[in-house]
């Protein structure tokens, strides 16, 4: 049965996330084996790096596929999202930065980390899955 081009675009959009995520989510699984405190695989000021990566992977990969596709790509739209993507990445920095000076990680410091990961996350399978659907459409 083959494989829908939606559904081809989402398991792109998959694999490069987990390529993206998987070296981080090793490192934070390893520090957690080491220390033995499982609690580290979610709690780990590390995912602020999974973040990062996310944000300039997500816009790089955007805008090779569409380019790849021969469309036009908003310069002004592109700068949008690359100046969000700076906002993202320094307010993710700066979470790192106070999780690792501070004596314990608050539960809003947690949150926070989480919730910039989780909107990454969300953003980057969208642009990804649909600049790469465009790109199979186009190839007919």
């Amino acid at each position: 049965m083959p494989q829908s081009k939606a559904s081809k675009a989402l398991l792109t959009a998959f694999n490069e996330y987990f390529l993206i995520t998987l070296p981080v989510g090793l490192y934070v699984a390893l520090e957690a084996t080491h220390h033995h405190r499982w609690e580290l695989l979610v709690l780990s000021p590390e995912w602020s790096m999974a973040t990062i990566f996310l944000l300039f992977q997500g816009l790089s990969l955007y805008t090779r596929h569409l380019n790849g596709a021969g469309a036009k790509v908003s310069a002004g739209a592109v700068s949008l999202m690359a100046l969000t993507s700076l906002l993202i990445a320094a307010l993710t920095l700066i979470n790192a930065y106070s999780s690792l000076t501070a004596e314990e990680n608050t539960k809003g410091a947690i949150l926070f980390r989480l919730g910039l990961f989780g909107l990454t996350t969300v953003g980057f399978l969208v642009l990804v899955a649909g600049a790469t659907l465009y790109r199979l459409k186009r190839e007919v």
